[in-house]
């Protein structure tokens, strides 16, 4: 079948340490700070020029990448300074910028300290290391319209693990309790819309 591959073949790239697998991308990460990407670029959601499918390797552009998220044909990346940089599909403000226009290249997001972020379909989350929580895009929380800007989601205590899927979030307190809104079926029971964290209990 096309577009499949039937037999393990070696991807021609040496010294990595890390790979990040989504739906229509992979991204590598070498022993030496680099940072590679394939897969589909038709939003430019691999932060290089060019435009289309590549089925090999080619260079991002950035340094010292520790964390990827991808979704949605947009990219978050994570450097070791604790910055995010992204690229790629921008409706709604999806990328954090200001704005809703397309970006071909990567730019870097104006949040600090980030030591995790996550992507949904329309949406983002950023930890940082204060235990402080950001988001942007699409609103379905009740920010009474859409975020093009990182914003600070007020909580009543600190959080020190963050998740995403496409409609609905989840996040630990350092308290080791969870917490979960958005749209959700838990404990494959009636689908669930909490415009705010309710807690779980487990």
């Amino acid at each position: 079948m096309s577009g499949y591959v039937s037999e393990l073949k070696q991807v021609e790239l040496f010294n990595v340490n890390k790979v990040f697998c989504f739906v229509e991308n992979t991204f590598a990460l070498t022993a030496d700070g680099k940072c590679y990407a394939w897969g589909n670029n038709c939003n430019r959601q691999l932060g290089f020029s060019v435009c289309g499918h590549t089925t090999t390797p080619c260079e991002v552009n950035l340094l010292h990448v520790i964390s990827i998220t991808s979704g949605n044909n947009r990219t978050c990346l994570l450097t070791s300074d604790k910055i995010i940089y992204t690229c790629g599909n921008n409706v709604d403000g999806l990328l954090g910028l200001g704005h809703n226009k397309t970006i071909y290249e990567l730019q870097k997001l104006n949040l600090s300290d980030v030591i995790s972020v996550k992507i949904g379909n329309y949406h983002t989350l950023a930890l940082k290391e204060n235990g402080k929580l950001y988001i942007w895009g699409r609103d379905f929380i009740d920010f009474d319209g859409n975020l093009y800007i990182p914003t600070e989601f007020i909580f009543h205590t600190k959080i020190k693990s963050i998740a995403c899927t496409s409609e609905y979030n989840m996040i630990v307190t350092i308290d080791n309790d969870i917490w979960i809104w958005g749209l959700y079926n838990l404990y494959f029971e009636s689908i669930h819309i909490d415009h705010m964290p309710k807690k779980i209990d487990i």
